[in-house]
């Protein structure tokens, strides 16, 4: 069983406002535009190369594995699709639509997910939110099969 989080944008702020001044006056300042790509760039790669460890991991194991986390990617990402390989979304398996887990941002962003081995059917999937985190809480049951 493995649990991570792998490295986000780290925006500040400050970072916000020039999203703002970026996307809603449509005044691209360079400074502004150079230091938000600069970060986004960096966690990219860093995710990127996080996720490849993690797949290294999980292909070692002599065992059945759930890997479960805050990837800070969605579902259509790189890192997503690295980590994900040939195990089931429990989300995917339990739900549909394009669901959330960070609701801070944006209404729909899934950046949290349980993935399972062949080994194991998920019973159930929810997402819950005790107002602890801008993160939803994802809940699943798992069964191993015989």
């Amino acid at each position: 069983f493995y649990i991570t989080i792998l490295n986000f944008f780290k925006l500040k702020k400050y970072h916000f406002f020039f999203f703002y001044i970026i996307l809603i006056i449509n005044y691209p300042t360079q400074k502004a535009s150079k230091s938000l790509f600069r970060k986004m760039n960096l966690a990219f790669k860093s995710r990127a190369t996080q996720a490849k460890i993690v797949k290294e991991a999980l292909q070692k194991s002599p065992y059945a594995t759930i890997i479960c986390g805050d990837f800070n990617d969605v579902p259509a990402s790189n890192t997503y699709y690295t980590i994900k390989g040939n195990r089931n979304d429990v989300f995917l398996n339990n739900e549909f639509g394009i669901g959330r887990s960070f609701i801070s941002l944006a209404p729909t962003l899934r950046i949290d997910y349980i993935f399972t081995d062949e080994n194991f059917t998920s019973q159930q999937f929810e997402m819950v939110d005790e107002n602890l985190s801008d993160h939803l809480m994802l809940i699943t049951d798992v069964r191993l099969k015989k």
